[in-house]
């Protein structure tokens, strides 16, 4: 009798909330409707007073004359994917590489930090088929120098761009490579380079006034010169991939000294005072990276190593007149 009359109760206690709580929903779907005529007619008129305040904006913004050169400057700035490749001479001129998306690489300079770039090789380069492959800025900044390819051939062609801007090839054979561009410090109209015809390399000396191209010396096999100091240039023979050897070319008496054994040589550069710094394997053992190693080339063979990096190294960049070296993984 007891559980029958408090299931009653419970069961008149659930109608009386259900009947309250409908009560309540009716009042508020009242209100939320009611709220929703002025909030939809706000918000309309909060939109329009947007649009209507964008579109003269837009309209001062299109009516003044830094309107299309500043969407000409960021158009082009939105558009570059590459940017690198930077090289600085002893004026401050800061040189390096851009391209636009779906362009050629071009090279553009600047004479301040931050200051708007100036681009120095030709548009009509992509056209003509050439591709830069690199370039070298002579310390001086009176000139650098160029290296193309034609047509994805890899052979290297090499031009002269004065500080002014004019340009003219010094060097084209569609059948030869000139590269490894030297600087010759004792005489600024002068470069050494590399040149490979595929059958034999040879080690070059080119006169920019005169525009003589002198072979110095060759031998068997594959050798790369990496740097010139006081009549004398260092260069890398490579017998594979993972052996090498450092030597010094003496160019008044055309002889050849052997500064290494067999072993991995990434670069090798000479300090102010004609030693020989250099990223090898001399000093490493099997289960170890490359070193950066010392040697003077009057006492070939001898490597002081100099600096650890304990992992393997990608790039290597010697700065002369700094004496600093940087490798960088």
């Amino acid at each position: 009798m007891i559980l029958r009359i408090a299931a009653i109760m419970i069961s008149l206690l659930a109608f009386a909330c259900s009947m309250a709580a409908a009560q309540e929903a009716g009042k508020v779907d009242a209100l939320l409707e009611e709220i929703d005529r002025w909030v939809t007619t706000d918000t309309a008129r909060i939109l329009s007073y947007i649009d209507s305040a964008n579109a003269i904006t837009t309209q001062t913004l299109e009516s003044s004359d830094f309107w299309a050169p500043t969407v000409k400057d960021l158009s082009f700035l939105l558009g570059i994917d590459f940017l690198g490749g930077s090289q600085v001479d002893n004026t401050g001129r800061i040189y390096f590489q851009m391209r636009i998306t779906g362009e050629s690489q071009v090279i553009f300079y600047t004479d301040n930090p931050m200051g708007w770039p100036t681009q120095l090789t030709p548009n009509s380069w992509a056209e003509e088929g050439f591709t830069i492959s690199g370039y070298s800025v002579h310390p001086s900044g009176d000139y650098i120098l160029v290296k193309v390819n034609k047509f994805g051939d890899e052979m290297h062609d090499i031009w002269y761009f004065s500080r002014d801007g004019k340009f003219r090839n010094l060097l084209e054979n569609r059948s030869v490579r000139y590269s490894g561009i030297i600087f010759n410090e004792d005489n600024p109209d002068q470069f050494y380079l590399y040149i490979d015809n595929r059958k034999e390399m040879y080690i070059g000396r080119y006169t920019i006034p005169t525009g003589k191209l002198d072979t110095l010396y060759t031998e068997p096999g594959a050798f790369y010169p990496t740097d010139y100091h006081k009549g004398k240039i260092s260069f890398i023979r490579w017998f594979s991939f993972s052996e090498g050897q450092l030597a010094l070319y003496d160019v008044s008496t055309n002889e050849v000294t052997d500064l290494s054994d067999t072993s991995l040589f990434w670069a090798a550069g000479f300090t102010e005072e004609g030693k020989i710094i250099a990223l090898t394997s001399e000093k490493s053992k099997d289960d170890e990276f490359m070193k950066v190693c010392i040697m003077d080339p009057a006492k070939p063979k001898k490597f002081k190593v100099i600096y650890d990096p304990k992992k393997e190294t990608d790039e290597f960049l010697f700065i002369k007149k700094e004496g600093i070296s940087v490798p960088s993984s």
